[in-house]
């Protein structure tokens, strides 16, 4: 049982990135070969991870120490319920959740980056077309930059404005 989750683990795909040749344009010769390999599921797992965690201590924080209704929300008033929100927009949360929101960033972009540079050598290789990886391309970038949009949901409240 065990062993299979690490079994698992170890045989995840990994992107192997172009290593430092011993007798490299910087002049280093006889230095060690060295390579870097990167799992782009690694980073999502890690990414998904901090996620959860992100959204735990936010429930946990609005649930014990925010002075909220919630049948009194800005958001309960418009959609009729609240929605997973309620728990990043009200303080204690608010001191929190941001600062955890910028360490899911870093494995999450790292992801995208390293499963677009998969998809680059998918492609040199022959084994993607040049459409879909001008397509994941464009995806790539559009998922980031909401990623980055995103945090915008910790500065704009909904109780910042009077008219619901």
């Amino acid at each position: 049982q065990g062993g299979y989750i690490r079994s698992a683990w170890h045989y995840a795909p990994r992107l192997a990135m172009p290593s430092m040749e011993s007798s490299s344009a910087s002049g280093m010769s006889g230095q060690p070969h060295t390579q870097l390999v990167v799992s782009p599921e690694r980073l999502r797992v890690i990414a998904y991870v901090c996620f959860s965690m992100l959204v735990a201590v936010g429930v946990v924080l609005t649930t014990l120490f925010a002075d909220v209704v919630p049948e009194e929300t800005v958001i309960y008033s418009v959609y009729g319920y609240n929605n997973i929100c309620i728990n990043f927009d009200y303080p204690p949360a608010t001191y929190v959740v941001p600062t955890m929101w910028c360490v899911f960033l870093v494995p999450w972009i790292g992801y995208i980056l390293t499963f677009w540079l998969r998809a680059g050598i998918r492609r040199d290789e022959g084994r993607l077309s040049a459409l879909a990886y001008r397509a994941m391309s464009v995806f790539s970038f559009f998922e980031v930059a909401c990623a980055l949009y995103f945090i915008q949901v910790f500065v704009s409240k909904p109780y910042d404005s009077s008219d619901p």
